[in-house]
């Protein structure tokens, strides 16, 4: 990642939005790491199998700063940093959050829910409990079932719902991003929800389901 007119942004993509708290977020916990001990080398015990690992890398403005952080099967933490170069026993609290980050954890979790709900009209939904079509004139501004001839009070639809129901949708935010390779699980969407605007313009898209297993994914360079 690259700070690029006070903005956090990936070399890679560029056009992928960032949470930028989450970003400053890392930086300052980076920043307030103490360590537990000083070492004059690499304890003994610590040089076997490793069961997680870190590599970060900063660049300053006149100098590059990086460290190797790694975590022993005896849960011990070791980093190694350079200019100024120094051994460390780290504590491994400390430590967890920067173990197999990615770049996805780093994607702003609002982003796919953003979308102009003031200008909604029409809401497509075919799940597997329901399925229905609402508009919404402009002039009266009432919601209504399409191809309903009943008045809204004989529908009995509640407008504060439907109204309210927009506005958590585009509150929401993601929970967790699935890398690619974790998508293979979604193949069949079993739900799907369609938001429109007046002239049938689509500003909304959304379909879950089915359940899809997450998969344990190892760290790599953002």
């Amino acid at each position: 990642m690259i700070n690029k007119d006070n903005k956090w942004i990936s070399i890679k993509n560029p056009e992928l939005k960032l949470d930028q708290n989450k970003v400053r977020e890392i930086l300052t916990s980076l920043n307030e790491i103490h360590a537990k001990d000083f070492l004059d080398k690499v304890p003994e015990q610590a040089t076997g199998k490793t069961s997680l690992k870190a590599n970060i890398s900063l660049k300053l403005k006149d100098k590059t700063w990086s460290t190797e952080v790694k975590q022993f099967v005896d849960k011990s933490v070791v980093g190694v940093t350079s200019d100024p170069q120094f051994i460390l026993k780290l504590d491994p609290g400390q430590m967890d959050k920067f173990f197999g980050m990615t770049l996805v954890g780093f994607r702003d979790r609002k982003e796919p829910f953003d979308f102009q709900n003031l200008s909604v009209r029409r809401i497509e939904m075919n799940t597997k409990l329901k399925k229905m079509i609402l508009t919404k004139e402009t002039k009266k501004e009432i919601w209504q079932l399409e191809g309903e001839v009943k008045s809204p009070q004989e529908q009995k639809l509640d407008q504060n719902a439907i109204r309210n129901f927009i506005m958590r949708l585009s509150d929401s935010s993601v929970t967790e991003y699935l890398e690619k390779a974790e998508q293979g699980g979604f193949i069949n969407p079993e739900n799907k929800i369609v938001l429109k605007d007046e002239g049938g313009k689509v500003l909304y898209d959304l379909s879950w389901g089915p359940t899809v297993k997450k998969k344990s994914l190892v760290g790599r360079e953002l």
